[in-house]
């Protein structure tokens, strides 16, 4: 898949998706990456930006070269935790990148390293086009999400998602 065609917030929900299938693979469960995970998720009906963010930085983890908790990396083999750690940050950058208006090719590049995580790790990513396609956006940012599209995503992901809410 292109994600270079792909707008910044549907690059987030592919981030998203991405450490949902991680956690979900190494069944880590934790609730500072419950509300992580349903935090980047939230992008796709976010209307304001910097609200968005806002909220991500009172959560428990925030990503964004802040360490990750040791309670949530107990009880971890090393690599995953290293892995684990990789992928928070590079999910979490994808949005944060060009936050302001820059256009660059950061998300697109952090978006690639989280996939090679779970690509290192045996972990299959694919997003369903009906869910993942191009629409007429006026930024480089796309527009909040329909709720038919939404609904789709829902769909696929919903019940995995449960488990992490």
């Amino acid at each position: 898949m292109d994600f270079k065609k792909f707008s910044i917030r549907d690059k987030q929900v592919a981030g998203a998706i991405a450490l949902l299938l991680f956690c979900e693979r190494f069944k880590i469960h934790h609730e500072g990456l419950a509300e992580l995970i349903n935090h980047l998720f939230d992008i796709t009906i976010a209307v304001h930006l910097g609200k968005w963010e806002q909220k991500g930085l009172i959560i428990e983890i925030i990503g964004r070269g802040e360490p990750v908790a040791d309670t949530v990396l107990q009880g971890l083999d090393k690599f995953v935790k290293d892995d684990l750690s990789g992928l928070i940050e590079f999910v979490t950058e994808i949005g944060i990148a060009d936050m302001y208006g820059a256009t660059t090719n950061q998300p697109s590049l952090f978006l690639e390293k989280a996939l090679q995580v779970l690509k290192k790790n045996n972990i299959e990513f694919n997003l369903p086009p009906e869910i993942f396609v191009s629409e007429n956006n006026d930024t480089a940012w796309g527009q909040p999400w329909s709720e038919l599209r939404y609904s789709a995503l829902d769909e696929i992901y919903g019940e995995l998602l449960q488990k992490y809410s």
